[in-house]
């Protein structure tokens, strides 16, 4: 009762006593339906950490008592949360879960409700063919159950995929639809609220600046009253997105700044990430303008550490086009920090004692934000490729990389491809067993081994021969792998940071290095820049080698 009025509060209270009652007599059904209610609410509010939490509960219960259409609807809201919240991995599994147990059972409207939130979460992956052929079907599946409010998702979403090429008349053409059958259900309820919010952002795209604020304004208005601080923290991005593009650049930051902290809050990390990069860019304008009364090069750095945040966020989701964006957005942001040091610093007398603390001997701002890159991508998981021409430190970043890590109690393991002849490559990172080949009087770990619970880094590793890269693959994948001789899988817990000099993508285009391996290696990338890039660091070098 107290949700149907808006009483979110009260209604949490109620169910969390509800749980708490049934769970101390043993009422295992009960239980799991007050924890999936409370879930599903706190879904509604977007708090999401709590809501993973009951809806984990929910499926325990669920579970234990064997009754998978229950168990099919938690999944679904789990699913959901996880999308939101930015976890499309786990967003992905949970929804396929929850489809199979409706294949299963033979249950067309599990089928349905899976098939709109995994045709979203594909989109947000920016899989658009898959995408559409989901929500299409979810479409007809609504149609054919007479299920009105799961048919106008559909259209939402598809109006989404639209929205995303840029196609944006056509995506109002589903939002019209949606809006219609939203309107019907429930004039004042989420589908308005998120249609409103979509057409803005459509007449945004399109300079039709006054009625995309209405639209937007309409959104806010309605994600307050359901409490719905992810619609609201959306439409305030698209809302200043306006207000920059109109020149009102203090509105703008005040609706950033808002839509910042709002998604910060529900820890909602993919849209969160995109937020970034606008007030990034907002930051940008600011210094083009010249009109704050902050300091360009204090400007800058904001800009530079909203960027590197929405990479953080972006490296969660694991949307590589999104970590690919937010990359490139870095790279120009230090670009320009490094443009802007040049112009105020010519008249600069350089600094040639570099604090004791410095491992990297440096002061140019493009290995300042490098470094704070390499720091920022120590305590990742996944591989790092380092890229940069011969002399420019890679090694050393790769050691920075394991020092800062919560690897560093373990060894890093260096080798150098292009030491190790291509017909013992094999038996030398991946070890041998006793008798598996002439010579081979006892079992040797290899490289892998040697640097498990550790780093193993790569030097050159566009030399890696072509028949030994999918078994490098399959290690950076899975985690496993075999020695010579050795018909037992292996498991190794190891970081690889890799290293080149050379093109990889040019490589990949000639068919000497494999694409796949390529684009797993490169999830982190760290670019080093040239020495001729790095104005103020020869005399500091100078300095260093000559004492």
């Amino acid at each position: 009762a107290s949700a149907r009025i808006g009483d979110f509060p009260s209604a949490a209270k109620d169910l969390e006593i509800a749980h708490s009652f049934f769970d101390f007599q043993g009422k295992t059904y009960e239980k799991g339906i007050a924890s999936s209610r409370l879930g599903a609410l706190l879904l509604q509010e977007s708090d999401f950490s709590e809501s993973e939490k009951w809806l984990n509960r929910s499926l325990a219960s669920f579970q234990a008592l064997n009754m998978p259409r229950k168990q099919s609807m938690t999944l679904l809201n789990l699913g959901v949360t996880h999308y939101k919240s930015g976890n499309l991995q786990a967003a992905t599994k949970t929804l396929l879960a929850s489809h199979k147990i409706g294949e299963d059972g033979n249950w067309p409207h599990r089928m349905l409700f899976t098939n709109i939130a995994l045709g979203n979460v594909l989109r947000m992956q920016r899989q658009n063919t898959e995408a559409r052929k989901r929500l299409h079907t979810a479409y007809t599946q609504a149609q054919d159950l007479g299920y009105p409010r799961e048919e106008a998702l559909a259209l939402e979403f598809l109006g989404d995929v639209y929205r995303d090429e840029g196609q944006f008349s056509q995506a109002q053409r589903y939002y019209s639809r949606a809006m219609a059958i939203g309107k019907s259900i429930a004039p004042k309820g989420d589908i308005v609220m998120e249609i409103h919010r979509r057409n803005g952002e459509c007449l945004l795209a399109q300079d039709e600046l006054g009625d995309a604020i209405s639209e937007l304004n309409k959104s806010i208005k309605l994600a307050k009253a359901q409490g719905d601080r992810f619609e609201e923290a959306v439409a305030l991005r698209i809302l200043s997105e306006i207000k920059k593009e109109a020149g009102d650049l203090d509105a703008a930051e005040e609706f950033i700044s808002g839509s910042v902290e709002l998604l910060s809050e529900i820890g909602a990390r993919f849209e969160l990430a995109i937020s970034l990069v606008s007030w990034s860019e907002l930051k940008i304008r600011q210094v083009d303008r010249g009109s704050s009364v902050i300091p360009a090069h204090l400007l800058l750095k904001q800009a530079w550490n909203h960027a590197t945040k929405s990479l953080d966020h972006a490296i969660f989701t694991g949307v590589n086009p999104l970590i690919e964006e937010c990359r490139h957005n870095t790279q120009r942001i230090s670009a320009l920090r490094t443009t802007h040091e040049r112009a105020t610093a010519r008249n600069k007398r350089p600094n040639n004692r570099p604090s004791p603390t410095n491992v990297i001997i440096h002061q140019s701002l493009a290995m300042r934000d490098l470094l704070e890159l390499t720091d920022m991508f120590a305590d990742y998981m996944e591989p790092v490729l380092i890229t940069g021409e011969t002399g420019t430190g890679k090694e050393l970043i790769a050691q920075r990389l394991h020092k800062n890590s919560n690897r560093a109690d373990h060894k890093l393991v260096s080798v150098n491809v292009t030491t190790l002849p291509a017909t013992m490559f094999e038996r030398e990172l991946f070890g041998h067993v006793r008798g598996s080949f002439s010579g081979a009087d006892r079992d040797c770990s290899g490289f892998v081994g040697e640097a498990n619970g550790g780093t193993l880094f790569l030097d050159e590793i566009g030399e890696l021969p072509l028949e030994a890269q999918p078994k490098l693959l399959r290690l950076l994948q899975e985690g496993t792998y075999q020695a010579l001789g050795d018909p037992t899988e292996r498991y190794a817990n190891i970081r690889i940071v890799a290293a080149t000099n050379a093109s990889l993508l040019e490589m990949v285009q000639q068919g000497k290095f494999r694409s796949d391996l390529y684009y797993r290696l490169k999830v982190l990338e760290l670019q080093l820049p040239p020495l001729r890039d790095r104005d103020g660091d020869v005399p500091l070098l100078l300095g260093h080698f000559l004492n």
